[in-house]
């Protein structure tokens, strides 16, 4: 559901599976973005329409991955942590250091 409201570019839908507390932090962004509507928003500016990278489901220990990819480059891999059923921490790695393991484990080298 995080995929498709995200390549879908559906606000409303996003924020629905945001705990109304989540935390977004980035490797390459500094500070903490907190609440629901203001990490939705960051979320759709990266993964969502007009940039549209292709989203794929990477399992990583015990949150959920999710790598953005364009023209078979790893753009970023973003990791969920779900609480009670909704999103409640993200962390995207955009950094060349994750972003070049990933693409080690895909196999894109």
């Amino acid at each position: 559901r995080f995929i498709e409201a995200s390549a879908g570019g559906d606000l409303e839908a996003l924020v629905a599976l945001l705990d109304p507390a989540v935390e977004g932090i980035s490797d390459v962004v500094p500070g903490v973005v907190t609440g629901a509507t203001e990490v939705a928003a960051g979320i759709l500016r990266y993964l969502g329409p007009p940039a549209s990278p292709t989203l794929l489901h990477l399992p990583v220990g015990d949150q959920l991955g999710i790598v953005a990819l364009r023209d078979r480059r790893v753009l970023a891999l973003v990791l969920l942590t779900i609480d009670d059923g909704l999103v409640a921490h993200i962390h995207a790695l955009a950094g060349p250091t994750p972003r070049a393991a990933v693409t080690a484990i895909l196999g894109l080298t």
